[in-house]
């Protein structure tokens, strides 16, 4: 692969201390592993290689990868999801939470102003929150396989659209040499999610 090549990839990721499977793009293996999120699409990801958009380490590894072989690396936390950061272990009132009709219990993923953190202390009236991501400071396993690159205009628009916006398979496109024209199905028209993509798509 290069960079700026758009391709698929089935993926596993275990954290290597305890040998438990975090996140996959396989259902049936997360729900093997008793990790099945109902609200989660499983279908393989697309990627812009070395856009930046997944970890450093996985990013560099498609520099090297071919399509349908399977890879497994090792990643330190300075190539995945970075180191703890105490500055993000934070303390709030437990107030706070219940007007957002939350009623904090330890071990309970929230999101909260904003972010995303997890419970992992009520005292009293307080909540200490970690804002910090699930996998900072663990090294992690990545067992991966590339499905497919596009190849064609086509092909490439498509999966931005995908990638970007779930229905982008509904989208029909006109290619006229260096003219594009993406005629959108009617449920745009009202989808918040898709006024919200456009201009990231576009640019």
């Amino acid at each position: 692969m290069k960079k700026g090549d758009i391709i698929k990839v089935d993926y596993e990721c275990w954290i290597k201390d305890t040998n438990k499977l975090f996140d996959t793009t396989i259902k049936e293996l997360a729900e093997e592993h008793k990790i099945l999120d109902d609200k989660k699409i499983y279908e393989p990801n697309i990627v812009i290689v070395g856009s930046g958009k997944v970890i450093k380490g996985l990013d560099d590894s498609f520099l090297n990868a071919e399509i349908d072989k399977e890879y497994e690396i090792e990643l330190k936390p300075k190539d995945a999801f970075g180191e703890r950061n105490p500055k993000l272990m934070e303390l709030h009132k437990i107030h706070e939470l219940r007007r957002k009709k939350i009623e904090p219990m330890e071990g309970m993923e929230v999101e909260f102003e904003g972010r995303k953190g997890t419970i992992i202390r009520v005292t009293g009236s307080r909540v200490r929150i970690d804002f910090n991501n699930p996998l900072a400071g663990k090294t992690v396993k990545y067992k991966y396989k590339i499905i497919e690159k596009a190849e064609t205009d086509e092909e490439k628009i498509s999966a931005i659209l995908n990638m970007e916006y779930r229905g982008g398979e509904d989208f029909e496109l006109q290619i006229k040499e260096n003219e594009l024209n993406i005629i959108l199905p009617l449920f745009c028209k009202t989808d918040l999610e898709w006024f919200n993509v456009k201009l990231k798509i576009i640019y």
